[in-house]
Parts: C-alpha cells; structure tokens; sequence
C-alpha cells in the first residue's frame, strides 16, 4: 500500500543572506544563500528548502537620479540549486530552476537600504523577504 501526502501548512519563516555588486545605475547582481524554512506534510513528515544561486536586478524605477538614493523598483531573475530534506521518500525532478522576483526599498543618505523582495523559485516555493541591507563605495 502506498501512502500519498499533501501539504498541511503552506508557510514558514526562514533567512536570505545575499552579497551583491552594482554592475551599472540600472543593473546588480547577487549571490544568495536561502534557507526557505519548510512546508508540513499530512498525514506526517515535513520537507525543508534551501537554496544557493546568482541573480541579476534591474531597477525600473529610481525616485532620484542619484545612485541608489530614495525610492526604487527592481525586477530580478537568476538560477539557482535547491536542496530538499525529508524523511518522506520523494524524486527530484530538477536539481536547477530558475528564478524570478520583484521588489523594491528606499534607501538613506548612509547608505542603509529597506527592502521587500517577492521571490518565485519553483512551482511549489516562494519567499517572501524583508531586509537591511548596507551600501559602501559611492
């Protein structure tokens, strides 16, 4: 007899921790590191996400022709490798994805950015991210 689960609790917290480089005024580019929490199972079990990948940022929007001052939008795309793990037996299908986001922040004279990103990795994955993150250089 095969047993089938599906999913009981659809959310969870988790952390992103990203390094990045402003290519050009328009463009940026990120390394992350994503620990995506995980999602539980019923009847039991839980299956937890990590994720590693690059993606790049384009900002549409920038309230100030200064670079990264104020308000600004971006879209983002990149490729990543997610990690799954469970006691559940599973197959992966793809050990790759793409991804695709948006967001956008408002960043200080300091140089202290506040920003909200929506992250889409897989069908079945998806992060929701409020962060600090710190400009240096000009």
């Amino acid at each position: 007899m095969v047993r089938s689960s599906s999913v009981d609790d659809k959310s969870s917290t988790g952390f992103k921790l990203y390094v990045g480089y402003d290519w050009s005024e328009k463009i940026s580019i990120e390394g992350y590191f994503s620990d995506l929490g995980e999602a539980k199972m019923a009847p039991f079990g839980e299956v937890s996400y990590k994720d590693l990948g690059a993606s790049g940022l384009y900002y549409f929007y920038r309230e100030n022709e200064e670079r990264h001052k104020g308000w600004e939008g971006f879209l983002k795309a990149g490729l990543g490798w997610m990690k799954n793990d469970t006691q559940l037996p599973y197959e992966r299908v793809h050990n790759s994805h793409v991804m695709f986001g948006l967001g956008g922040g408002y960043t200080f004279d300091s140089g202290i950015t506040v920003r909200a990103d929506l992250d889409l990795y897989d069908e079945d994955s998806q992060f929701l991210i409020f962060s600090l993150a710190k400009r240096f250089g000009e």
